[in-house]
């Protein structure tokens, strides 16, 4: 599930990046491309890329359907705003002005700011409009940049007022707490003279890099002209990191996924038995005096072999009727029956007897062990049929 809910992760972004930079249904294209890939992927991988039993190519109706919608509301509530803005809303005085900026700390010779102007007053009135664009500041400590050059309309509105507007795009070429001009604006209504103050706003410089050549290189040759609609200011190196990151982190993922899911080979039972033993031996139990302890994990090991070479469930049977069993199997040799019914039975008696083992039948009991495991390896030899005679007496 988790594979799953990454991939719509990834999907999302890619159709936002993409959205952002082209256009809405640009997004939609590229996101509906990348959920149609995840049904051959799905296959290629052997992995699940579905929302319960529904695969994630489902959705593809889902985000067209919602681009549509979406771009319908947003449609009309820009329309909605904008005729509220126009005739929905009275002056409360003569004149009014406005100032705003779409962000407060940048970057110097990096980033890009969007100042904007407003001013709105009755037709019959007739203000001295400042030259916001000409101002002192916007050729020192801030530049306008020649690739985007300020916009100025100039709206006459169905309520009977008229509205200015500035839109100019700054660039800084100095760190600091820096301020956008104080504006003012004159003029006469009922006789009497009239200012309002657009206040200035406050912004944060950071990161100074070589002022006097950017300020060089950025200066226009000629005044500004009316420009087009300033860019949309997108960190694309930020997505576009963060959707190849997670792009990277997702092929990743798979690739251990496929890893685990590979079936290790079986390992011979001789190989389990020596590995086994040894780390039995590593905890010292005779050592600390816990003989029994340790001949019910031997017994225990012993007869995994035997469930492992032969194929018989040795751990869940007693030791009788692994007896049994071995004097019946015609693969084991006399002298391998014999053995294992002996170790057996000897480490029954220390396990339920509270029999004890002197170092020498220690020893003896496990070179007969280890000669068991060595007798019954699987060779031609071994796994032939025995030619020994019946141990139906033995």
């Amino acid at each position: 599930m988790w594979i799953t809910l990454f991939y719509l992760l990834f999907v999302s972004l890619l159709g936002v990046s993409f959205g952002a930079i082209f256009a809405w249904w640009a997004g939609g294209l590229f996101a509906s491309v990348a959920l149609l890939l995840a049904l051959p992927l799905e296959r290629a991988l052997r992995i699940s890329l579905r929302i319960g039993r529904l695969p994630i190519a489902a959705l593809i109706p889902m985000v067209w359907l919602g681009l549509v919608i979406g771009t319908g509301l947003y449609e009309a509530q820009e329309a909605q705003v904008t005729a509220r803005q126009r005739t929905e809303v009275p002056l409360r005085a003569p004149l009014e002005a406005s100032a705003w900026v779409d962000r407060t700390t940048l970057r110097v010779e990096k980033d890009t700011l969007r100042y904007t102007v407003s001013i709105r007053h009755a037709k019959t009135l007739k203000p001295r409009l400042p030259k916001i664009t000409e101002h002192p500041t916007f050729h020192g400590p801030f530049l306008m940049p020649a690739e985007h050059p300020p916009k100025s309309t100039q709206t006459p509105e169905s309520d009977g007022t008229i509205t200015h507007r500035w839109i100019v795009t700054l660039m800084a070429v100095a760190t600091g707490p820096l301020d956008t001009p104080r504006f003012t604006v004159h003029y006469n209504h009922n006789g009497k003279p009239h200012e309002v103050i657009i206040p200035s706003i406050a912004i944060e410089v950071t990161e100074l890099e070589k002022p006097n050549v950017l300020l060089a290189g950025l200066r226009p040759a000629k005044p500004p002209t009316l420009p087009e609609k300033p860019d949309t200011q997108v960190s694309w190196t930020w997505l576009g990191g963060t959707g190849g990151g997670l792009l990277a982190l997702l092929l990743l993922g798979l690739w251990f996924r496929q890893r685990s899911l590979r079936p290790e080979p079986p390992r011979p039972p001789h190989e389990w038995f020596a590995q086994a033993f040894q780390s039995l031996q590593t905890q010292q139990l005779l050592e600390q005096g816990k003989e029994k302890a340790y001949y019910f994990a031997l017994s225990e090991l012993f007869r995994g072999y035997i469930e492992r070479r032969f194929d018989f469930p040795a751990l869940e049977s007693t030791t009788e009727e692994i007896v049994l069993w071995g004097k019946a199997n015609d693969a084991l040799s006399q002298e391998t029956y014999k053995d294992i019914r002996r170790l057996l039975q000897w480490m029954d008696q220390i396990k339920f007897a509270g029999a004890t083992a002197s170092p020498e039948e220690r020893e003896d009991m496990d070179h007969r062990m280890h000669s068991v495991i060595r007798r019954t390896l699987p060779s031609p030899e071994t796994t032939a049929p025995s030619t020994t005679p019946s141990r139906a007496d033995a």
